[in-house]
């Protein structure tokens, strides 16, 4: 379910606008003191790059933890399913089909925006760190 969304075309003009954006000068004057390409890249332009590393990281980590799209498509069990695949059965059906739970004490409302809330949760408490 990772692969077919490790990169796409928005990420990957991101980072190469990005890198683009760097001055030549670094590079230059790191080949002048005697850094090679992976030198280069490892103690300047990866230093440099790293919240841009971060906003791509986010958008990766949020474009992921919001997909249903692609459980519902790679997962034939009926039986494993993704969070967002819960919860969008979840909001897209009646609760009543919920087990486990009276209909007459829940409202149907009030089912489907706490299990919002606590699917956003996670993503809520990693945003801060980057």
């Amino acid at each position: 379910m990772i692969i077919p969304g490790a990169i796409d075309t928005f990420t990957m003009l991101l980072m190469r606008n990005y890198f683009a954006s760097l001055p030549k000068e670094l590079e230059e004057s790191a080949r002048i003191d005697g850094a090679n390409d992976v030198q280069i890249f490892v103690r300047i332009f990866l230093p440099l790059s790293l919240p841009m590393l971060a906003t791509v990281g986010l958008f990766f980590a949020v474009g992921n933890w919001n997909s249903w799209y692609n459980g519902m498509l790679f997962n034939s069990s009926p039986n494993i399913r993704t969070l967002q695949q819960v919860l969008q059965d979840l909001i897209v059906t009646r609760s009543s089909n919920v087990p486990n739970l009276n209909p007459a004490k829940i409202n149907d409302e009030s089912l489907k925006m706490a299990a919002i809330f606590f699917t956003i949760l996670p993503m809520m408490c990693f945003y801060p760190f980057l």
